[in-house]
């Protein structure tokens, strides 16, 4: 597997999900992020919108960053992310369609810019950029 680290915003709040068989029940916490791109356009001097791109991260329950995540985050936290990269490519209807996974990953809130609209309480920690 290859590790990749991005950032993005929270596209629905995260799930937890039910594994495992028999008396081993475990869970894992689903969280999906887009990740938008921008590139500088030599041309026109101006960043421009280059697409988007969607990751389902899985954060490690190791050390509780599955659990702090399904209780901190929300749809539309600005996160950045890093862990093991998993493609899945998938046919379906005629048409090619790749998943983008990350595993054992650690997550982030990213802090607010400065000057932004965004008013949050002084004690948020999305405010601070805290690891979960």
């Amino acid at each position: 597997m290859t590790f990749i680290q991005g950032s993005g915003y929270i596209a629905a709040d995260p799930q937890a999900i039910e594994t495992g068989r028999g008396d081993t029940p475990s869970q894992l916490v689903k969280i999906v992020v887009i990740e938008h791109y921008r590139r500088f356009d030599k041309n026109t001097g101006v960043w421009a919108d280059a697409g988007q791109q969607t990751f389902t991260v899985f954060p490690t329950k190791n050390g509780g960053h599955a659990d702090a995540a399904l209780a901190n985050l929300s749809k539309g936290a600005h996160v950045m992310f890093a862990g093991q990269l998993r493609v899945t490519d998938t046919q379906r209807g005629g048409s090619s369609y790749h998943t983008l996974e990350v595993w054992q990953a650690s997550i982030a809130t990213m802090p607010a810019a400065p000057g932004s609209s965004e008013d949050s309480p002084a004690d948020d920690p999305s405010d601070e950029g805290y690891l979960l």
